[in-house]
This record gives structure tokens, C-alpha cells and sequence, in this order.
């Protein structure tokens, strides 16, 4: 994955994917962040690991992030995002 030095919050969605039972991970769950611009998705280097997820939907309520549930025809392992 890349990093992204630099990027303006005004201009870009970030997007908080959680995963279960992703294969380049020990936890159960794992979160990763990607920016979305206006020039394409920048996928980060930023990852939560976790073998509860409700500890992941803790934190991110708390940051203040919106729940999206997966969309049918995402991967399988896609549970779901935070906006």
C-alpha cells in the first residue's frame, strides 16, 4: 500500500474498510484507511487490527464516523465501512 504525505481534509472522504479473516493479518478484524480525492483513491499504510470489532465500532463512533454496511457485491470479507 502507499503512503500519502500530504492531503487537504476540506477535499478528501476518508474511508475506514473493516475486513474479517483478511489473510496478511493475525487479528480477526482489521480496519484500513483510504482517501478518496479528486484525483482517485489513495489506499494508506494505516491499519487497526482487533479480535473484537466492537472495539473498532467503539472508536470510530467516537470519532464520529457514519456506519455503512457492506454493499453485495463488495469482497466477502468486507464487513463493512466508516465514513
Amino acid at each position: 500500500m502507499g503512503t500519502v504525505a500530504f492531503y487537504d481534509p476540506k477535499n478528501t472522504l476518508r474511508i475506514w474498510t473493516v475486513f474479517e479473516g483478511a489473510k496478511d493479518v493475525q487479528a480477526r478484524y482489521c480496519a484500513r484507511l483510504s482517501l478518496i480525492t479528486k484525483d482517485g483513491v489513495v489506499a494508506t499504510d494505516q491499519l487497526i487490527e482487533t479480535d473484537a470489532i466492537e472495539d473498532l465500532r467503539a472508536q470510530f463512533e467516537q470519532e464520529g464516523l457514519v456506519h455503512l454496511d457492506r454493499d453485495p457485491t463488495d469482497d466477502p470479507v468486507i464487513v463493512e465501512v466508516w465514513l
